[in-house]
């Protein structure tokens, strides 16, 4: 009996041991066949039918294939949208759904005041036609420093009565206008108005030129907010651009007794509130240069640096009034510059032959 139960035992171990071994080749198969694929990869075919290993290649293809002969090379290019863009080309040009920039012509302007606009407009329309300007440039500001057109100053007596008629006369013109504001010197608004922004003297008065007319302190605290107010509100009225006249320091007069001490340079406060009347509009801006700032690029007294300047004027108009102010200068050293040149004449032969620069035509 005992005999018995030991074969019986022997003979279980033997089918154990049979079914590990062909667990082994089972694992070994499946671990050669990852092996190969995972080697062999990217030799692979696949096809409807499966996959297959071209071990055996013909010599024939193989020469076809040979990447150093190109003779039967073939470029094969899928069929693609016919309205997608080609990489590299401008498709904005031919497609009419692209905006296309469209640039004003330059500039050619007959100087008005606002007042003699209101006064005898046909007047006003027939000089500038006759003297073959298409525009009107426009001073904002009446005699006794009042602007015609409605802003933020209203409130306080800033603004002249006759704003509302301006603005029907404005609107009724058949080409955009330009406005010419006298900036800084203002008998009005930093008098009585900002007194706090006006220049003064080391005693603390009002500090005032040979016309007994008082000048914004660059650095004033309302200066700027007050100047972009008039700016947008010369903008909303329909001007096409804003040209600022007296956008320096006083250079005439007891210039001596005004306060500085608050400021270490005017080129750089005048720059300063430059970039804020930038940056607080959108309205093409213009500057009218003192005659030392257009023949030198540089007036210190002023406090205006062409260069700096340029940053923050879409243009900048030269006085040809004084034959040494020469447009070329000005050209050569805004060459490289998004900022254009501009000319401010008394007389039509002090305007440029070809045209091509914006010019206004002051006529006195």
């Amino acid at each position: 009996m005992s005999g018995y139960y030991n074969s019986y035992k022997g003979s279980r171990r033997r089918k154990r041991n049979r079914i590990r071994i062909i667990l082994l080749i089972l694992l070994l198969l499946v671990l050669l066949v990852t092996a190969a694929l995972f080697f062999l990869q990217d030799r692979a075919i696949f096809t409807s039918e499966g996959f297959r290993f071209p071990f055996r290649r013909d010599p024939a293809q193989e020469q076809a294939e040979d990447p150093d002969d190109l003779s039967d090379f073939q470029l094969e290019i899928e069929d693609g949208d016919p309205a997608a863009p080609v990489p590299g080309s401008d498709s904005s040009a031919d497609d009419p759904a692209t905006p296309v920039p469209v640039h004003e012509p330059p500039l050619a302007a007959w100087q008005v005041a606002g007042e003699a606009l209101l006064d005898n407009p046909g007047e006003a329309v027939s000089a500038m036609q006759s003297a073959g300007r298409t525009q009107l440039a426009i001073v904002v500001k009446t005699a006794d420093h009042q602007i015609l057109v409605a802003d933020a100053g209203a409130s306080q007596g800033g603004v002249s009565p006759r704003a509302a008629d301006f603005a029907a006369r404005i609107e009724s013109l058949e080409q955009a206008p330009v406005a010419i504001l006298p900036a800084l010197r203002d008998d009005l608004r930093p008098r009585s108005i900002h007194r706090a922004s006006a220049l003064k003297t080391t005693s603390g008065a009002v500090w005032l030129d040979r016309t007994y007319t008082a000048w914004y302190d660059p650095t004033g605290k309302d200066t700027a907010a007050d100047l972009l107010a008039q700016i947008n509100a010369c903008q909303a009225a329909g001007f096409r651009q804003v040209i600022l006249t007296d956008f320096c320091f006083p250079t005439v007069g007891k210039t001596e007794l005004i306060n500085f001490n608050h400021i270490s340079s005017r080129t750089a406060a005048l720059t300063a509130l430059a970039k804020q009347l930038s940056e607080g509009t959108d309205c093409s801006l213009g500057l009218l240069l003192t005659k030392a700032a257009a023949q030198d690029l540089l007036d210190s007294a002023a406090g205006q640096d062409v260069m700096e300047l340029a940053q923050y004027f879409d243009v900048l108009y030269l006085d040809t009034d004084d034959p040494a102010c020469d447009p070329a200068v000005l050209e050569s050293a805004l060459e490289d510059t998004g900022c254009r040149v501009g000319i401010y004449a008394g007389a039509a032969s002090q305007l440029p032959e070809s045209g091509a620069l914006d010019s206004i035509l002051h006529g006195n």
